[in-house]
């Protein structure tokens, strides 16, 4: 397409709003003042356009967190900010495991993992989301833990052994128990005081 007939002005201004992402060819023609060769010299270069990126990602699972190995679980993810015109890549872990990419970018926003013949425990399902024609690896990400296995606890119990309040000095002793799932558990106890934080 022809965007400025010859002149002796060396500039042209392209104003991309409205263009479609993707990678552009520009080629300027160039020949002496007053010749009336089509053209004697060029030069073409690439330039690349791409949606205002991304600056957040949303990551929800159907169903939701921890479910029965052979489960069939559907990851939907969203991105945050730019145009909306976004791409989406999905990968997976196990613990402490390597990543791997489950679903390569695409504008598919969701990623269905059959759970069979997995090993139980955590892994941690991550999307990558981009605008669309952008050349970043990403642009923004989420990531969040979804744990399978053949039972699970379904209650928790939590008794002290003296009533609150009590006086600085006191000892108390804290008995946990559980239901449901295998009977053989694991516990993890934590305090915090007030708002602070959880130690």
């Amino acid at each position: 397409t022809l965007v400025r007939s010859y002149s002796t002005t060396n500039t042209w201004t392209w104003d991309t709003t409205g263009f479609t992402p993707g990678s552009y060819s520009i080629t300027v023609l160039v020949k002496n003042t007053g010749s009336t060769a089509s053209y004697e010299t060029s030069k073409a270069i690439t330039f690349a356009i791409s949606d205002p990126p991304a600056t957040g990602a949303t990551l929800t699972p159907s169903p939701a967190s921890p479910q029965i190995i052979g489960t069939i679980a559907t990851f939907t993810a969203g991105g945050i900010g730019g145009s909306g015109n976004y791409q989406y890549q999905f990968w997976r872990k196990q613990g402490t495991g390597s990543w791997t990419i489950v679903q390569a970018y695409s504008a598919t926003n969701t990623w269905t993992w059959d759970t069979t013949g997995y090993t139980g425990g955590g892994y941690t399902i991550m999307v990558y989301v981009k605008s669309a024609g952008s050349a970043a690896n990403y642009e923004a990400y989420k990531g969040i833990y979804y744990n399978i296995g053949t039972s699970f606890a379904t209650g928790a119990t939590l008794v002290p052994s003296l009533a609150s309040p009590q006086t600085i000095g006191t000892s108390i002793t804290y008995t946990a128990g559980g239901s449901g799932g295998s009977g053989s558990y694991e516990y993890q106890f934590w305090r915090k005081q007030g708002t602070g934080a959880w130690t």
